[in-house]
């Protein structure tokens, strides 16, 4: 399905709409909720965000099934509401999914339909508004409706239990594996080696895997950061299959690794949605980032 995402951009004096076409068909015709007036007084870019999200669906009347029941409308302003999730902090989101599922909670079709949607957009890795920690927080804010269906409330409960092992600042789970030379190493003690580390979870041959790791090898600050100590690349086979045959040659200075008997994915020591799937450790293992679109520009 082609999509067009009207993403908010919020800024020190106004707030914009940036219409961003995803696929061949731009349409831009979709009707969409007004934006809340912001108080002059709020100049700060989060407060701004924060104040918007607030208020984002007090045009919206969940008691009108036709809404409601338009994808399309439906679609479109969920984007836009959560296109402001990088401007604020968690808090504020926290209470602004909080208010709009309350709200929305009138509606048992209006839950589902956010159910959906929250999925599609915060937790496909491909979607310009992707989000793990945000989808986290609306996971926990949907469970807490009393027009959760049974089978959303299914599916809900478990997502929540694979986010809620591998949280930002929570430590990352250990885990052994045999390296290019034959020997047996660990996370915990890799991470210690340097400031970061990028935990890159990853099949030979797999083509985004591929893409990713050509990114990396020609990116000239990651190869100076491994070079200088600050950074460690590790790349993991969790699935118990050779970790060395690719078609791209890992640089020497790469940590590579495969899960003996593929330990990593049979024990679901980690949640592996995609190939790849990447963390950014500090030096004690604990998680800076998670989930880490492959596409997005990496900061260190």
């Amino acid at each position: 399905m082609k999509r067009t995402f009207a993403i908010i951009s919020v800024m020190t004096g106004c707030i914009t709409l940036n219409l961003a076409a995803s696929g061949d068909n731009f349409y831009t015709g979709i009707r969409e909720l007004p934006l809340p007036p912001v108080p002059d007084t709020l100049t700060v870019t989060s407060q701004r965000a924060a104040y918007v999200m607030a208020h984002f669906w007090d045009a919206m009347d969940w008691t009108d099934s036709l809404a409601v029941a338009d994808r399309t409308f439906m679609e479109q302003n969920l984007a836009n509401f959560y296109s402001l999730v990088p401007h604020t902090d968690s808090l504020s989101i926290a209470e602004a999914v909080g208010k709009m599922v309350k709200d929305a909670s009138v509606s048992a079709e209006a839950v589902h339909t956010i159910f959906d949607c929250s999925a599609q957009y915060l937790d496909e890795p491909e979607s310009p508004v992707y989000n793990v920690d945000c989808y986290d927080i609306v996971t926990h804010k949907l469970l807490d409706s009393p027009a959760l269906n049974h089978t959303d409330s299914l599916i809900l409960a478990y997502r929540a239990s694979q986010l809620e092992l591998h949280r930002v600042g929570s430590p990352a789970t250990d885990f052994v594996f045999t390296d290019r030379t034959g020997n047996s190493n660990t996370l915990h003690k890799v991470v210690k080696d340097t400031p970061l580390t990028l935990l890159v979870f990853y099949n030979p041959g797999c083509h985004d895997c591929e893409l990713f790791e050509y990114r990396l090898i020609h990116d000239e600050h990651v190869s100076q950061l491994v070079k200088d100590k600050k950074l460690t690349l590790l790349f993991i086979n969790p699935y118990g299959t050779s970790a060395f045959k690719g078609n791209i040659v890992l640089p020497d200075s790469w940590v590579v690794g495969v899960s003996p008997d593929g330990m990593i994915d049979e024990e679901e020591l980690y949640h592996i949605p995609q190939l790849p799937t990447i963390f950014l450790l500090d030096s004690d293992a604990r998680i800076l980032r998670r989930y880490i679109s492959p596409s997005e520009t990496l900061s260190f």
